[in-house]
């Protein structure tokens, strides 16, 4: 009896160890910011029936990049089998966040909101879960870049 409480618990703890592990490295992989020249940001909405492009601007600012990906990389992994596309198709309304080096395009995330929860799509990788104030911000910085 004594060997199979012991067994048991040795199996809750491993598990525990495998969950925790697993929650630390399903945060968001984003480009190396000293990589990173430019960040264009463009929003999305449905307009009289019609999906249109409400507000665009490229950020160049090696500060406001900075913010950028600081605060988008705290996104965490929620499903990897959401994201076997490559852009978004249900959605009303979402940010576009296109991060370019010098030469390409680097990495293309699309941002969104439902009830009060934020998420960050990532073609082909996952789709992760932001705190929806962090999307509010970045949307924010559009308005005063531009």
């Amino acid at each position: 009896m004594k060997k199979m409480i012991i067994i048991c618990v040795a199996i809750v703890v491993i598990a525990s160890s495998a969950l925790i592990i697993v929650r630390i490295k399903t945060r968001i992989n984003l480009p190396n910011i000293e990589m990173v020249a430019l960040i264009e940001l463009e929003y999305f909405d449905i307009i009289d029936g019609m999906r249109k492009s409400i507000c665009f601007v490229a950020i160049e600012n090696q500060n406001d990049i900075d913010t950028i990906l600081s605060v988008l990389s705290e996104a965490r992994l929620v499903n990897r089998w959401g994201a076997l596309n490559d852009s978004p198709l249900i959605w009303s309304s979402y940010l576009s966040v296109f991060i370019y080096s010098d030469e390409h395009l680097m990495e293309r995330l699309f941002l969104y909101t439902t009830e009060s929860r934020g998420y960050v799509f990532a073609s082909y990788r996952g789709l992760y879960r932001i705190d929806q104030n962090i999307i509010l911000k970045i949307h924010q910085m559009m308005y005063v870049v531009n």
